[in-house]
């Protein structure tokens, strides 16, 4: 896209795609404003430096790095600006709270001298972070489309059953109970004196109604924090059935001594394979939702999204299946 191109031929095509935004009587004001942002020309803004902060990335090749926090956590809900807030904290901030105590007047370098330092970006980064924010999350729902569709899958179900009023529960693929019940909170704020001084304090209480939003927004990562669950228990389980006694096991991720390390590293394979093979888990999950509903209400909760062709076989083979 921005091959052998230079930044002042890179922002005179990103002027043509702001253009697009700002009605032709206006553009002259728009010019004007460009630098001093106003709401009537924030989107016009907002494209123009999203193209070239584009290209400042260009420049520095993004790494694997730079997305993998992003692709990790989407299916956890995350998108565009959970993504530029993790491009500010993994990369911008601390780069710039590192130039700032190293080289103090780096800001007034040349545009190549910024890069040279890995900092090309204006405002701060904060147009560069929304910027490969937007483009990771485009990419990923582009890629990972089965991924997405079952993630809205579980966002509307959350919502639906949160709207009746009821807690989501769905049974593990191991039989253990899961249950998600959110309840709209109220706050209210009360006035006390220590010492002679006033302070506020904000209390949160919690209402008998079940918070939709909430539900539907956290039932896509719970759901895979439940799976993961699952895996690792059903990984120990095999692991010892084996003879292997002695684990580390945080969150998604598995280890044990290194003399039953190539066992393990097959054996979580097999157990990944096992899981997803032995039941249809998510039909499960769904018929888990529907139990929860009174039957004039099973039209709500969509059927499943379709299932790929991908053949869990190939997961034995896997280089890089779980952690």
């Amino acid at each position: 896209m921005f091959d052998n191109m230079t930044l002042e031929e890179v922002e005179v095509e990103a002027l043509e795609v702001a253009r697009k935004s700002v009605p032709e009587a206006r553009w002259g004001h728009f010019l004007n404003a460009i630098h001093r942002p106003t709401d009537e020309f924030k989107k016009a803004v907002n494209a123009y430096y999203r193209h070239i902060e584009l290209y400042n990335w260009f420049r520095l090749s993004v790494k694997r790095k730079d997305v993998k926090r992003s692709v990790m956590t989407y299916l956890y809900s995350s998108k565009e600006y959970g993504f530029a807030d993790q491009i500010r904290e993994d990369k911008t901030n601390p780069l710039m709270k590192y130039l700032d105590a190293h080289q103090p007047d780096w800001r007034s370098g040349t545009y190549e001298e910024r890069l040279e330092l890995g900092f090309p970006f204006y405002d701060r980064g904060q147009h560069a972070a929304r910027a490969l924010a937007n483009l990771i999350y485009k990419h990923i729902s582009t890629t990972a489309v089965k991924a997405s569709e079952v993630m809205d899958w579980l966002t509307t179900c959350g919502s639906v059953i949160a709207k009746e009023g009821r807690a989501v529960h769905v049974t593990s693929p191991l039989g253990f109970p899961f249950v998600q019940d959110y309840k709209v909170q109220t706050e209210n704020i009360t006035t006390i004196k220590v010492a002679g001084a006033k302070y506020q304090l904000t209390i949160s209480s919690e209402t008998d109604k079940c918070d939709s939003r909430k539900s539907s927004s956290a039932l896509s990562p719970n759901t895979t924090h439940m799976l993961d669950a699952s895996l690792i228990w059903l990984v120990v389980y095999n692991a010892a059935m084996e003879g292997m006694a002695d684990f580390a096991l945080i969150h998604d991720s598995m280890a044990t001594y290194a003399a039953d390390t190539n066992r393990f590293f097959q054996l979580i394979r097999e157990t990944l394979v096992q899981l997803f093979s032995e039941t249809d888990v998510f039909e499960n999950i769904r018929q888990d939702f529907l139990s929860q509903l009174p039957e004039d209400k099973h039209h709500l909760i969509p059927e499943l999204p379709e299932y790929g062709d991908f053949d869990l076989s190939n997961i034995l083979e896997a280089q890089h299946a779980f952690s």
